[in-house]
């Protein structure tokens, strides 16, 4: 049995992104003696961990530091090593490439020549025999991988949405979405010991985009979130609807339209919309600037994800909202249904293999979703007796697809029983 996990992240324990690797760390740091943590970036403050875990020192730590760490990376022959062979390659077949893909590549680049070279890394070459390595992600955290798969140690990585979705980024800047390619996928799924996916769809999206990066070395693995109780039923005589969404207000997730319906709604009854995470709200404001009688708007910003929890707690909730664009399978549709919470969401990616029409509550197309008044008229049908939402019991299939408990159990016997497999 391996005793080391050495796990590579974005930025978890810094900073509040990666919430769902949290989730994930009490039934690690049981599943092993010892987990080191080796993060890209020391940005924030630094979340509390398990005590058999240590974090290695991140890449950088400061917006001053990245830019160091791009200059230092610049002068190292390693860097140019890699960066050249993959442009000429991905020139010759895509035969006109934008500048994006060409600083995707050198980036990439960068990031490889520090993650193979790093103290963290140079530690488990010296001694492989007691690690498995485990990239969260299937973008810039696995870029050690093939040369720790030359090492013998077994190696995991796990793929979810932004890391795996060559659309991921269409509502990105002009440069993201312009370098929206993945350098030496196929040489790193191919050393990994096991490609873990959030969902089937991711998978079969995988094996279709890359053929060549999968023989048998794959699972689909499941995100999963605790049971910490139900929503409370609503009180006699309430008719009121309280609607709630979850999510940094970025392009992709559309909150704007979750406005729109929160609007469209309170045209024929009282709605309470309660919209937790932080961002840019300049376009949801213009939605709401003109108050509504019937609506009443509570923007929590950022927000700790037990205080969301506590919220569903104390909290009659009717329905919970996703209306993005894209998605893996996101951890806040769980952990509504967990709470026995009906979800809208939009059909996209992995998300129908958690909503589900009249089981865990509604889905709807992306045209759909930008029909505001008629998605509203949807919902009430949905929601009157017999309707999608009000036969849903989501946590019957939150039990049997995303309890935590089983998920992070099928995870550690992965990582357990993997085998090295040299690239």
């Amino acid at each position: 049995m391996r005793k080391h996990l050495l796990l590579f992240t974005i930025n978890y324990p810094y900073g509040h992104y990666e919430p769902f690797i949290g989730l994930e760390m009490p039934f690690l740091s049981q599943g092993f003696e010892r987990i080191s943590i080796f993060p890209m970036s020391g940005s924030g403050p630094m979340r509390k961990v398990p005590a058999n875990v240590t974090v290695e020192p991140p890449i950088w730590d400061s917006q001053r530091s990245r830019y160091k760490f791009y200059l230092l990376q610049l002068a190292k022959f390693r860097t140019w090593s890699l960066f050249w062979p993959e442009a000429v390659s991905l020139s010759w077949r895509q035969k006109r490439v934008h500048i994006g893909l060409i600083y995707r590549v050198l980036l990439w680049s960068m990031y490889r020549t520090a993650l193979e070279r790093s103290p963290a890394v140079r530690k488990v070459l010296g001694a492989p025999s007691e690690v498995v390595a485990y990239s969260y992600w299937g973008h810039v955290p696995d870029l050690a991988i093939p040369l720790l798969a030359k090492a013998d140690v077994p190696c995991a990585v796990r793929y979810h949405r932004v890391d795996l979705y060559e659309h991921a980024m269409e509502t990105g800047s002009y440069l993201s979405r312009n370098s929206q390619y993945f350098p030496w996928r196929e040489e790193i799924a191919s050393a990994a010991a096991m490609n873990l996916f959030i969902s089937e769809h991711g998978l079969a999206y995988f094996q279709e985009k890359w053929p060549g990066g999968l023989t048998s070395n794959f699972a689909v693995n499941r995100l999963g979130v605790p049971d910490r109780g139900q929503t409370p039923p609503r009180m006699a005589g309430d008719t009121s609807l309280t609607i709630v969404s979850c999510s940094n207000v970025f392009p992709v997730k559309r909150v704007h339209l979750i406005a729109a319906l929160v609007r469209a709604l309170a045209k024929h009854t009282r709605v309470s919309w309660h919209h937790f995470g932080g961002g840019d709200f300049t376009e949801v404001n213009s939605v709401l600037e003109k108050e509504v009688p019937n609506l009443e708007v509570k923007l929590w910003g950022q927000t700790d994800n037990l205080e969301v929890m506590e919220f569903y707690r104390q909290n009659h909730v009717d329905i919970f909202v996703n209306l993005s664009l894209s998605e893996g399978v996101p951890v806040s549709i769980m952990e509504a249904m967990s709470f026995g919470i009906p979800v809208i969401a939009t059909a996209v990616d992995g998300t129908p293999e958690a909503v589900i029409d009249g089981e865990t509550g509604l889905l709807v197309s992306l045209d759909e979703a930008q029909d505001s008044e008629r998605l509203a008229e949807r919902v009430l049908q949905a929601l009157s007796p017999g309707g999608e939402l009000a036969r849903a019991a989501p946590r019957k299939i939150w039990q049997a697809r995303y309890h935590s408990a089983s998920n992070s159990g099928e995870l550690i016997d992965i990582l357990q029983s993997m085998q090295a497999r040299s690239c």
